[in-house]
C-alpha cells in the first residue's frame, strides 16, 4: 500500500481474496471469540449487504480511560447507533462491518478519496443502492481509544473534515445532529469577536444586552451540559470527572472544527 491510506488499504486486502465473506478487523478493535461466525450468520438471516455490533471503548486507566468513558455517554456517542446499541435494528452505518462480497462490488468498494469516514461513506451507498446496513448490539467489538489530547483532538478533527466532504458529495445526507458541533464552534467564534469588538470599538448590541453577554451565556449553557453528561458517566467514579468533560469538550470541539474547514483537500481533483 505505497499511498499508506486506509481505504487504500482495504480495497487492496479484498482484491487479495476471492471469499464471498468480506470481515473488517482493525488494529484498534478486539473482536469477541466466534466474531466470525456470528456476522456471517447475521448476513444470512438478515439479507444484509453489511453487519456489525456495539462498539465498546475499553482502557483501564490514564486519559484513554476517560475517552473511553466520554465516547459511552449520550454526549460523546454523537448519536451513533452502534455506540449506544438499543435493539437489533436496519441503521445507517456499523462499525468495522462483515460485507457480503458481491455488494461490495456492486457499488465499487471503498472510495479511496476519504481518507477518513470511508466506512460510513460506503454504507451511505449501500443503503442508496438499496442494501441494507444492519447492527446487533448483543455483538460487543472492543475498540482502544486515543490516550492524549492532541492524539484524540487529531482523530476527530479528521472525522469532522471528512464528514463535510462526505456531505458535500452525498446532499441530503447530513442530519441536524452532526451540525450541532459546527455551530457550537461557530457561535463561540462569532460570540468572542463580538465580546472583543465591543470592548475595543465600544460597539452596542440593542437594549441593554452587552456584546459579551451571548457568547457567555453560550459558553456557560454549554459547560453546565458538559458537566452534567460527566457526572452521569462517573457515577462509579466521581475522580475521573475532569478527564471525561475534558475528553468530550476535545471531541466536539475539534469535530465542529474539522467540519467547518473541510477536509485538507480537495479529493476529487482526480481519482
Amino acid at each position: 500500500n505505497p499511498r499508506t491510506a486506509t481505504p487504500t488499504a482495504l480495497n487492496l486486502a479484498i482484491a487479495a481474496t476471492s471469499a464471498p465473506v468480506v470481515v473488517r478487523v482493525d488494529t484498534a478493535s478486539r473482536v469477541p471469540p466466534g466474531y466470525v461466525d456470528r456476522v456471517e450468520a447475521l448476513l444470512r438471516t438478515t439479507g444484509a449487504a453489511n453487519v456489525g455490533g456495539r462498539q465498546c471503548a475499553e482502557a483501564a486507566e490514564g486519559f484513554a480511560a476517560a475517552v473511553a468513558r466520554a465516547m459511552a455517554s449520550p454526549l460523546g456517542s454523537g448519536g451513533a447507533a452502534y455506540r449506544h446499541g438499543g435493539v437489533a435494528r436496519a441503521v445507517d452505518t456499523v462499525y468495522l462491518g462483515a460485507f457480503r462480497r458481491e455488494a461490495l462490488d456492486a457499488v465499487g468498494g471503498f472510495d479511496e478519496r476519504f481518507v477518513r469516514n470511508q466506512d460510513a461513506e460506503l454504507n451511505l451507498r449501500l443503503r442508496r443502492a438499496g442494501f441494507t446496513v444492519w447492527l446487533d448490539p448483543a455483538i460487543e467489538v472492543g475498540y482502544r481509544p486515543r490516550g492524549t489530547v492532541r492524539g484524540l483532538w487529531r482523530q476527530y478533527l479528521g472525522y469532522g473534515r471528512w464528514r463535510r466532504a462526505t456531505a458535500r458529495r452525498h446532499p441530503g445526507s447530513l442530519g441536524l445532529r452532526q451540525l450541532a458541533a459546527p455551530a457550537l464552534v461557530l457561535g463561540l467564534a462569532v460570540g468572542t469577536l463580538l465580546a472583543l469588538a465591543g470592548r475595543v470599538g465600544g460597539l452596542a448590541l440593542p437594549g441593554a444586552v452587552g456584546p459579551a453577554v451571548p457568547v457567555v451565556l453560550l459558553a456557560g449553557g454549554y459547560g453546565a451540559t458538559i458537566v452534567l453528561g460527566a457526572v452521569s458517566a462517573v457515577r462509579d467514579r466521581p475522580s475521573a470527572l475532569p478527564g471525561v468533560a475534558l475528553a468530550l469538550v476535545t471531541m466536539h470541539l475539534a469535530w465542529g472544527v474539522g467540519f467547518l474547514l473541510g477536509p485538507p483537500r480537495d479529493p476529487w481533483t482526480s481519482r
